[in-house]
C-alpha cells in the first residue's frame, strides 16, 4: 500500500505504523495512569477500552491526522519495527518540524537521498 519512493500527505493516519494505533479486537487503557509493573498494568486489563474495529489510543488529546477539531495536534509516534518490517524509512509518516534540531539534519539528510529536494521543499522551508 505505501511505497517509501514517494512521500506520503502528512495529514493522512499511518495507523498501524504509529505507536497509538490498536489493532482490530485489540484494546488499550486509555487513563493515562502510570504503573509500577507490566504485571501491575496488566492486572487491570478489565478497565482497557476495546478497539473492536481498531483505532488510535492516543490519550494525549486528539490527533490532527484524525480529528478536525481546532485544538487538535499532530500525535503520531513512529512504531519503527512496524515501518521496518514494512520497508519504510523511520521517518516515513514524520512532520519536520515535530523533530529535535539533530533529528531535522538526519531527516532531511535521508528524506533528500529517497524523496529528493523538491520532496521535502515545504518542510525545509520551515525554521525551527
Amino acid at each position: 500500500m505505501w511505497d517509501p519512493k514517494t512521500r506520503p500527505r502528512l495529514d493522512v493516519c499511518p495507523e498501524q505504523y504509529c505507536f497509538h494505533w490498536v489493532p482490530p479486537g485489540g484494546s488499550a487503557d486509555m487513563s493515562r495512569r502510570l504503573y509500577d509493573s507490566l504485571t501491575e498494568a496488566l492486572a487491570d486489563s478489565d478497565a482497557f477500552v476495546p478497539f473492536p474495529d481498531g483505532g488510535c489510543s492516543c490519550s494525549l488529546g486528539p490527533c490532527s491526522r484524525l480529528s478536525r477539531a481546532p485544538d487538535a495536534k499532530d500525535m503520531y509516534e513512529p512504531d519503527e519495527p512496524a515501518l521496518a518490517r514494512a520497508g519504510l524509512p523511520w521517518f516515513y509518516f514524520v512532520r519536520e518540524e515535530l523533530l529535535t534540531r539533530r533529528h531535522r539534519r538526519q531527516f532531511r539528510r535521508e528524506a533528500r537521498a529517497l524523496w529528493g529536494d523538491a520532496a521535502i521543499s515545504d518542510d525545509l522551508s520551515k525554521k525551527p
